[in-house]
């Protein structure tokens, strides 16, 4: 849905970014080193879903792909992505899951329910388990860098056991579940999980945050 910058071209982008490093570090060996201590955190997946796997008027991919077999095709791509990424200097890469988009308040809202929409749950799960053996397969295929996958669905958990309103989001939002221009929001920000229909507040961040960090720490 609209225009995108898709990860390959973020790759190509990044690409001129680092070959700029060069004029400034003064050498290649110095950019290798400086890109060793960097910490890349690499986030998809969700969109792939949302704006594509669940819109059936829009994308014939639920029609033509299980499950299964559509993410066996984007953690395919993402695994020459990451290679991508790789090459590039990176070498600690951590890949974080799709975490519970059928709890978000966009996803009840379209289903015209309260609780959790477990189909699109359950649809995620085959990427997030092939996401998992590909952080394995990379710290085999590339011993000299770090990966480490991200179980964001258990943070969704933490964060529907911690905050009360997990139901509504925190501002006025659009038909597409993005919060409307100068509308009102929510007055104890603090007590809510996602700040639109789709996007987690400070507050779910402060907590999330510290979560991931316990895995993060594993490739620092």
């Amino acid at each position: 849905q609209g225009n995108n910058i898709d990860l390959s071209k973020q790759l190509s982008n990044h690409q001129v970014t680092v070959s700029r490093f060069g004029e400034v570090l003064g050498n290649e060996e110095a950019v290798s080193n400086r890109l060793k201590q960097c910490l890349y955190y690499v986030n998809i997946g969700s969109n792939d879903y949302i704006n594509n796997y669940f819109l059936p008027q829009f994308s014939n991919a639920s029609k033509e792909y299980s499950p299964g077999i559509f993410a066996f095709r984007l953690v395919g791509r993402y695994y020459e992505q990451i290679k991508t990424l790789y090459n590039l200097g990176a070498r600690k890469i951590a890949l974080a899951g799709i975490s519970k988009i059928g709890c978000t308040p966009f996803a009840k809202t379209i289903a015209g329910r309260k609780g959790c929409v477990d189909s699109q749950n359950e649809a995620v799960v085959p990427f997030n388990k092939l996401l998992r053996d590909l952080a394995g397969r990379l710290n085999q295929d590339f011993p000299d860098a770090k990966f480490v996958y991200l179980d964001t669905m258990a943070a969704t958990d933490l964060l529907l056991r911690s905050l009360p309103n997990t139901q509504e989001p925190c501002c006025q939002v659009q038909t597409v579940g993005l919060c409307i221009p100068n509308g009102t929001f929510c007055d104890q920000r603090d007590t809510y999980v996602y700040w639109d229909a789709f996007h987690p507040t400070q507050a779910a961040n402060y907590i999330v945050g510290p979560f991931l960090y316990q895995t993060l720490k594993q490739i620092l």
